[in-house]
């Protein structure tokens, strides 16, 4: 009842304000939302629907609810158009909104507490309002306020230094990140040198990655590509996946073999015809695919 009385007084204030109908109304376990004819909804305008619409709980208007026969003997306008001409369910709060309603109400607009909007977006040339009322923005706030509460206790904070020093820690980590990238590009760069040195005259070059995901061997089939035609077959233990690729001009389809094998060994995947990669349920698994295609894959 809180909520719906509440989406009453929101769309009358939006009404009010800016002219704004409600085409749609959702109430959901976790929140209400409202679908109006208003485009490009600000910060500001949300603040001043929020503002009216609590000033009107606090007056604590009456929420009548009676059946009007015919509209036209009455002097009432409702907020937004019915599709019945008789036996009209009204819904008065004060003498603020009038609506035709069947649904459950309060009894006056304080026991509706408070209104909060938590968001909105576009949708469908319209705006979507997200809200909450009465019971429901408490325990809202108490469950984001924990949170915040432990977000600044592991920062090292105050609540006030939480989002420039969240700013700040994200700078750093941005920082951090780039080095680490430029230091994996230095690695990636020498040891592509020793094993292209150790390679010889050999177009197969097969690799089992314990420490490295699969985004980091990508770094490696890069560098390798860069410099020499080759066959790369790499495991990455981290992520439980098999690459098969190459450049240049072989006699082998990457995605057939995976498309016809893969399955035998528990894996999903596949690919084209120079490029196949394959995901799997265990290590044990991958290093079987692995070593099946070691020996499926003539010898270069």
């Amino acid at each position: 009842m809180q909520q719906h009385t509440g989406e009453h007084i929101l769309s009358g204030v939006f009404k009010y304000l800016y002219g704004a109908n409600n085409d749609s109304f959702h109430l959901g376990e976790e929140y209400v939302s409202i679908d109006i004819d208003i485009k490009n909804l600000t910060k500001d305008m949300v603040s001043k629907v929020e503002d009216i619409a609590d000033s009107i709980i606090s007056m604590d208007l009456p929420v009548k609810t009676y059946v009007v026969d015919d509209l036209k003997t009455q002097e009432i306008t409702l907020r937004k158009k019915v599709n019945v001409e008789k036996n009209i369910r009204v819904v008065q709060i004060g003498n603020f909104d009038f609506s035709g309603c069947c649904g459950t109400h309060v009894e006056n607009t304080c026991q509706v507490e408070t209104i909060k909007i938590l968001k909105w977006e576009n949708y469908k040339g319209k705006t979507r309002v997200y809200f909450k009322c009465g019971e429901r923005v408490n325990k809202d706030y108490n469950k984001k306020h924990e949170i915040l509460s432990t977000v600044y206790q592991i920062l090292g904070c105050k609540l006030d230094q939480v989002i420039p020093t969240t700013r700040e820690n994200q700078n750093t980590i941005k920082s951090l990140n780039k080095e680490v990238k430029d230091l994996k590009e230095k690695i990636v760069f020498l040891e592509t040198k020793e094993i292209l040195r150790n390679l010889g005259e050999k177009k197969l070059i097969n690799k089992i990655f314990k420490d490295e995901t699969l985004q980091d061997i990508e770094l490696y089939i890069k560098e390798l590509n860069r410099n020499k035609e080759c066959i790369i077959l790499a495991l990455s233990e981290v992520d439980k996946q098999v690459v098969l690729t190459y450049n240049g001009d072989f006699a082998i389809e990457c995605g057939k073999i995976f498309k016809e094998d893969i399955k035998s060994f528990d894996g999903k995947g596949g690919g084209n015809k120079k490029r196949a990669q394959g995901v799997f349920e265990s290590n044990e698994k991958a290093l079987e695919f692995y070593n099946f295609l070691l020996e499926k894959i003539p010898a270069l």
